[in-house]
């Protein structure tokens, strides 16, 4: 890794660690912390990631921001919760994978990220400016192994999409 990536880690990492000890953050610098970790490069998310004492302290500041929302009327769904209001089949487990939208037969390719991952579906980030269309391909990796699935989009909020497998 160049040194300039190595320095970009080191800060995230630093205002990751004050914005989890600080009592009280402000819920748009969280977001925009995650928002600006989201763009780096799989490569710097996995050095920050290992730099880091635990990636319980991102799933932390997430908790931290979607408490924020919700004091402010918002609707974010918990992950790794299964309870009654729940409309999903099978359990969520968070995940932070690398993927891509394949679409418009394989003409077009949007890069993403894989928040929450279940049997029947998942929550993706797309880091495509471009409208990303209801129905596409996923394809990503689980410890190395390919995996490719048909997808339908079911909701979207804020950069976020949920997305149910067809196949």
């Amino acid at each position: 890794m160049a040194s300039a990536q190595r320095h970009a880690v080191a800060e995230y990492r630093d205002r990751i660690l004050n914005l989890a000890q600080s009592e009280e953050p402000r819920p748009e610098g969280l977001e925009r912390l995650l928002k600006q970790i989201l763009l780096l490069t799989q490569e710097e998310r996995i050095a920050l990631l290992s730099e880091l004492e635990s990636s319980v302290l991102i799933a932390a500041l997430e908790r931290r921001l979607a408490a924020a929302k919700l004091d402010d009327g918002a609707q974010t769904p918990l992950s790794g919760t299964k309870d009654e209001s729940d409309k999903r089949r099978a359990m969520r487990r968070r995940v932070l994978l690398a993927g891509k939208i394949v679409f418009n037969g394989r003409l077009s390719v949007a890069d993403c990220q894989i928040r929450d991952l279940s049997e029947t579906g998942c929550r993706l980030v797309a880091s495509s400016p471009e409208p990303i269309p209801r129905s596409f391909r996923l394809e990503y990796a689980v410890s190395g192994k390919p995996n490719a699935r048909d997808c339908e989009v079911m909701w979207r909020k804020e950069g976020l999409m949920g997305v149910r497998f067809a196949s």
